[in-house]
């Protein structure tokens, strides 16, 4: 390692070469493309429907088709005969709230449920929301009517649908107090309520406004499902459901404090062993939020509960869903201290990382570079030979990758792999053709991340050659830089406007080159 002087880099600036690099906005993309879809959700059907309820013939004769759930209510006009029977329903419905006629009140919400899934002459949320029976439903829910559970269940089915609904119908359900009743049903005794309200709450905590979010936190939810998922038998749709809300409430952009959320890693720790599909992705997504912008201290917590031997092994699922989000969680343990990258090495990560690097996804090209140039910030030079003949020539390709972003991370790489290398290893990574690769970024771009990090890899390799300097009289990878014509770039590098690239190239021109080699 050199020491500086006044024509280097600072100090400040040679160590942030071996700190973890935070991500960049390219890779928030790895997990867009299928977790939007696991946010809100409409709830289709729970059991199944029998044709009961009000002025049956009616509605089954009604010929306006309307696809399920896909138009706005402006474009979504009810029939008049459907007017006629909601407005006989309310009547019914209210009567039936005043009396306690308990068996015809859940056949009027069971008709309401069908016509909120039915194919023909549909319903939206809207419509049940202006007949004004919103509040007696969320009040049914109430424990004091726990021995109706039928009822109850019912009324909680069509509650989730309407949350299902756009953001004004989830405000006015949010305005008639439904966050704290549905809650409150969680510690009840009965499964099939504790599903319908949280797949309600999982539609209102899901809402672009993260007020809601944490308003269901501050009720205790995600105690009552931890508490609640550790009571077994459950049946796979109460976990999925479960599992589900976990991973809408520990969600960002803006995430939870980690202390208010940390008591769902047990239950993630027990579930992450189980076979079903659906849960598992909704764990992993569970997972990719608890670790995401941590600090090394959260992440070390979270890796005691036995995570990564797990993720490990679904880094290699075939299905994308998997596989991408287990990329990204160890890409986000890659930001933690050495103790958790060494679990990372343990279980075979650098063997993973050339397919993943070579990948034609090219999410996974970034996550792959970015994972590789946070675990060499920590020592491993036992595995330098490993990660010389496997992964480095992989992104040495991947410093010409068409990507930017990924180019980036490559040439972080190698600034973080020649730190830790012994001179002959960094001769054998020269002879790969690394200096070749690293300076067209310097020409192709106005991206200041990818000029920087490919002059701070050049200025370490630089560094190494001038130890050879004592052996063979000059710097060889000096004259590898003047033989590609790069000398007339550095030369305009010194006029950029960024300080520190002006830095960069200042002390790599006087410490490396003679003041006339232009």
């Amino acid at each position: 390692m050199i020491t500086p002087d006044s024509s280097e880099p600072s100090e400040d600036w040679q160590n942030m070469v071996l700190t973890k690099n935070k991500r960049d906005e390219f890779l928030i993309e790895i997990r867009k493309k299928k977790s939007d879809n696991l946010i809100k959700q409409k709830r289709i059907k729970l059991v199944d429907i029998q044709h009961i309820g009000i002025q049956e013939e009616k509605m089954h004769n009604n010929t306006n088709k309307n696809s399920l759930g896909s138009h706005p209510e402006a474009d979504h006009p009810l029939s008049e005969e459907r007017k006629e029977q909601l407005e006989i329903v309310k009547h019914k419905f209210f009567n039936s709230i005043q009396e306690r006629r308990w068996q015809e009140l859940g056949l009027i919400i069971h008709f309401l449920k069908e016509c909120i899934v039915a194919e023909k002459d549909r319903i939206l949320p809207r419509a049940v929301i202006n007949m004004g029976i919103v509040p007696d439903l969320l009040n049914l829910l109430h424990e004091d009517f726990s021995e109706h559970s039928q009822v109850q269940n019912q009324a909680a089915w069509l509650l989730a649908n309407l949350t299902a609904g756009n953001s004004d119908d989830v405000a006015y359900l949010v305005q008639c107090n439904c966050i704290p009743i549905f809650s409150r049903t969680l510690r009840f005794k009965f499964d099939e309520l504790h599903e319908n309200t949280m797949w309600a709450l999982a539609n209102v905590a899901g809402e672009e406004d993260l007020s809601y979010r944490d308003a269901v936190l501050t009720e205790g939810v995600l105690q009552d499902i931890v508490r609640n998922l550790c009571r077994p038998p459950k049946r796979a749709l109460y976990t999925r459901t479960a599992v589900w809300l976990l991973s809408i409430l520990v969600r960002g952009p803006d995430y939870p404090v980690f202390e208010n959320v940390s008591n769902s890693l047990t239950i993630l720790a027990q579930l992450i062993h189980k076979d079903d599909f659906i849960t598992l992705e909704y764990i992993l997504k569970s997972l990719q939020s608890l670790t995401e912008s941590r600090d090394e201290t959260t992440l070390n917590e979270i890796s005691t509960y036995g995570f990564i031997p797990r993720i490990m092994k679904f880094v290699n699922n075939e299905d994308e869903s998997i596989s991408s989000k287990a990329l990204h969680i160890v890409g986000n343990f890659a930001l933690g201290s050495s103790e958790v990258t060494r679990q990372l090495v343990e279980h075979n990560i650098f063997h993973m990382l050339p397919n993943i690097i070579d990948s034609r996804n090219k999410s996974f090209r970034h996550e792959g570079c970015y994972i590789l140039g946070n675990i060499l910030t920590d020592k491993f030079k036992e595995h330098n030979m490993l990660i010389l003949n496997k992964i480095m020539p992989i992104i040495i390709q991947r410093l010409e990758d068409e990507v930017e972003g990924i180019r980036s991370e490559a040439a972080c790489c190698v600034s973080s792999f020649v730190y830790n290398c012994s001179l002959d290893e960094v001769q054998l990574l020269v002879s790969q053709g690394v200096i070749e690769s690293l300076l067209p970024n310097l020409m192709k771009t106005s991206n200041l991340k990818l000029i920087t990090l490919t002059l701070k890899a050049l200025f370490r390799i630089l560094t190494q050659g001038e130890e050879l300097v004592k052996t063979i009289g000059e710097n060889p990878y000096t004259s590898r830089i003047l033989q590609s014509n790069a000398g007339q770039l550095l030369e305009d590098l010194q006029k950029h406007q960024d300080p520190e690239i002006y830095q960069l190239v200042a002390a790599i021109l006087d410490k490396f080159f003679n003041t006339d080699f232009v």
